[in-house]
C-alpha cells in the first residue's frame, strides 16, 4: 500500500503497480473511488477533479494483491501582478510591483525569464526596461502571472548655450 500523496488541481500523476512477490506475467485491474477509471496496464495517468482513492489489483495467476493510493488536491494559486503607478515612465524613476497575497505564498520574480536574486518578497521594485513575472508557490503548487512589461526612457541631455555678446 502506497502512502497518500497530493498534487496541484489541473496536475496529473502517472501510477505505477510494483508487483512484489510471486512470478509469471502479471495482470493489472484498476479502479477508482469516485469511480472513472477502469484500466489493466501496470501504469496508469490520472487527471483527478476531486480527492480520489486509486486501486490496483495484481494477479500472477496465483497470488493476488491490492494497494491503494488516496490522492488529495492541493488548490492552484492564480498568481497576478499589480502595478503601483504607471509602467513608462523617466529613468531614475521605479514603480513598485504587487504580487497576490495569501497565506503560505512563497516568492520569486523573473526578470526577462531570469530568476532575480534575492528577490522573494510579495512585492518589486522595478527600475529597468523589462518583461517582469512573478512566481508565487503555496502548498507545493505554482503559478506564473501573466507578464508585465516596465519600460523606462532614457533622459533627455540638458545642455545650455548661450548666444549674443559675452563680456
Amino acid at each position: 500500500s502506497a502512502s497518500p500523496t497530493s498534487i496541484c488541481e489541473g496536475s496529473y500523476s502517472t501510477l505505477m503497480a510494483l508487483p512484489s512477490g510471486g512470478s509469471g506475467t502479471y495482470s493489472y485491474k484498476w479502479a477508482s473511488n469516485p469511480s472513472g477509471l477502469s484500466d489493466t496496464t501496470a501504469s496508469v495517468t490520472v487527471f483527478p477533479t476531486v480527492a480520489t482513492t486509486y486501486t490496483v489489483t495484481v494477479t500472477d495467476g496465483y497470488y493476488t494483491n491490492t494497494s491503494q493510493i488516496n490522492i488529495t488536491l492541493n488548490s492552484a494559486i492564480s498568481a497576478t501582478i499589480t502595478p503601483a503607478g504607471a509602467t513608462t515612465f523617466c529613468q531614475g524613476n521605479s514603480v513598485t510591483l504587487n504580487a497576490n497575497t495569501g497565506t503560505g505564498y512563497t516568492y520569486l520574480w523573473k526578470r526577462d525569464g531570469l530568476a532575480i536574486s534575492g528577490a522573494n518578497a510579495s512585492s518589486y521594485i522595478a527600475d529597468q526596461s523589462c518583461d517582469y513575472t512573478a512566481l508565487i508557490t503555496n502548498s507545493g503548487c505554482t503559478s506564473t502571472s501573466p507578464t508585465e512589461k516596465i519600460t523606462v526612457n532614457p533622459s533627455p541631455p540638458a545642455s545650455i548655450t548661450t548666444s549674443g555678446q559675452t563680456t
